[in-house]
């Protein structure tokens, strides 16, 4: 089943409760895994650039962006890390999540490894390597509104490029020592998700 396959303000609200099932029986069915976050981000934007009273180009971008951390390990622990850039158009989240926290599992039980063995070898230099638990922090469940006069989405890409033009010619008509201006625009509208065990 798709996790996400279309981009508005409730993105978030359809799947933060899959990712944080997903999440927690991935952590549950590792023994080696002591804690694991992800963050989840959407963006679209849209972009307008004009030089010298001319436009130059405009377009408009829509992306998704997934960090992973997994803290991992039998006697130290140590971290691992995966991040990549997902397709607008992905139909199945659940399978980048699952190879993510795979990459990012592998990576922190490899690393506690190393630190063993360095730890065994190093004499008195092993007593650099230790457990630094995570701060203890109460546990949240918040959604934080965004703060808008003029939703980013509603601006047009036609008023962006005309505000880049306008601009750029006032500029360029302010005096003739100007020799060249760029002058480029763009909204952009973010949302974010943060799921741990």
């Amino acid at each position: 089943q798709s996790l996400i396959n279309t981009m508005d303000d409730s993105v978030i609200e359809k799947i933060k409760v899959r990712v944080e099932s997903f999440l927690k029986d991935y952590t549950r069915s590792h023994p080696e895994c002591h804690y694991a976050d992800l963050r989840l981000q959407w963006s679209e934007t849209r972009w307008a650039v004009s030089e010298d009273g001319k436009s130059k180009g405009s377009g408009q971008d829509v992306g998704c962006s997934l960090g992973i951390r997994v803290l991992a390990g039998q006697g130290l622990q140590a971290p691992g890390y995966w991040g990549g850039v997902l397709p607008y158009e992905k139909e199945d989240l659940a399978a980048d999540l699952q190879a993510g926290l795979d990459h990012a599992y592998e990576r922190a039980v490899a690393n506690s490894r190393r630190k063993v063995e360095a730890s065994q070898q190093w004499g008195e230099w092993s007593r650099a390597f230790q457990n630094i638990p995570l701060a203890p922090a109460e546990i949240h469940r918040d959604k934080i509104p965004a703060r808008y006069q003029i939703h980013p989405t509603a601006v047009s890409l036609q008023t962006i490029q005309q505000t880049t033009l306008d601009i750029s010619k006032a500029v360029r008509d302010r005096s003739p020592q100007i020799r060249f201006n760029d002058v480029t625009a763009y909204t952009e509208a973010l949302r974010h998700l943060f799921v741990s065990s």
